[in-house]
This record gives structure tokens, C-alpha cells and sequence, in this order.
């Protein structure tokens, strides 16, 4: 391996490697990342495939929640589901890009569908209305 490098290093210049290493890092900490998450769960038939548009008006207690929750994390991130949660559940990461709160406290959200992932751990957030959360592996 080290020999592999060497040969490798020898072929580039010293900034060709600094930028494909501060790349592959980068790369790297976003796959840790995502084999660690956990994000709240929209469960609903017929579900999203990536690359979908994801429009929604939720209207119930847990789901309110769950769009404040997500707008104020740093990624606008959610699951949708099409079952209901549960380990080995396939869903659809939702990245959201509007969430507009409507006169009577409900939400219309826009979004888009990102990358299949399973569910590992599924648990209801307490205080939340029966919101569930699970954690995530890309599929």
C-alpha cells in the first residue's frame, strides 16, 4: 500500500495531491455522517423515489413538529416513508426548500427526494405528539 502511494504521489504535483486528499477527506467525513444520522419520519403511501419533487401539506400535531424541527437544523432533512416505521423500513431522504405555515398552524412544504436509505432504529421523540425518528444507512 505504501509503495502504491509513493507511485501515485510521484505521478502528480504536490497541490494535484493536497486537493484530491482534502477531497477524499471531505467525501469521507459526509459518508460518516450519513451511516450516523437520525432523522425525523413522514410515513405515507405511495412514498418518493429520488429525484422527485416532494409537495405536502401536513396538518398533524406530530408532523408540525416535525417541519419546525427540520427548518432549524442545519439540513432540512426528513425521511419519507410509504409503511410505517420500522427497522428495515426503505424510505426516501427529503431535503425541504419551503416550508410556508398556513393560517390555521398547518404547513405546505416543497422539497426534494434525495437518496434511499433503511431505517436501523425507530423510536417515538418524546413530547412530540407520537413523532417518530429512526436512524439511517444509505441503501
Amino acid at each position: 500500500d505504501e509503495d502504491l502511494f509513493a507511485q501515485v504521489k510521484g505521478s502528480m504535483s504536490e497541490e494535484e495531491v493536497s486537493v484530491r486528499a482534502d477531497a477524499a477527506t471531505k467525501e469521507l467525513d459526509r459518508l460518516l455522517t450519513v451511516a450516523t444520522r437520525s432523522l425525523p419520519v413522514f410515513a405515507m403511501r405511495p412514498g418518493c423515489r429520488p429525484g422527485q419533487n416532494v409537495a405536502l401539506h401536513l396538518f398533524e400535531p406530530r408532523y408540525r413538529e416535525m417541519v419546525r424541527r427540520v427548518m432549524e437544523a442545519d439540513e432540512h432533512l426528513f425521511i419519507f416513508a410509504s409503511s410505517s416505521p420500522a427497522e428495515g423500513v426503505r424510505g426516501t431522504v427529503v431535503e425541504v426548500e419551503v416550508a410556508t405555515r398556513v393560517r390555521n398552524g398547518s404547513y405546505d412544504i416543497r422539497g426534494t427526494a434525495l437518496e434511499n436509505v433503511e431505517l436501523q432504529q425507530v423510536w417515538v421523540e418524546p413530547d412530540t405528539g407520537g413523532l417518530q425518528y429512526a436512524n439511517v444507512s444509505e441503501t
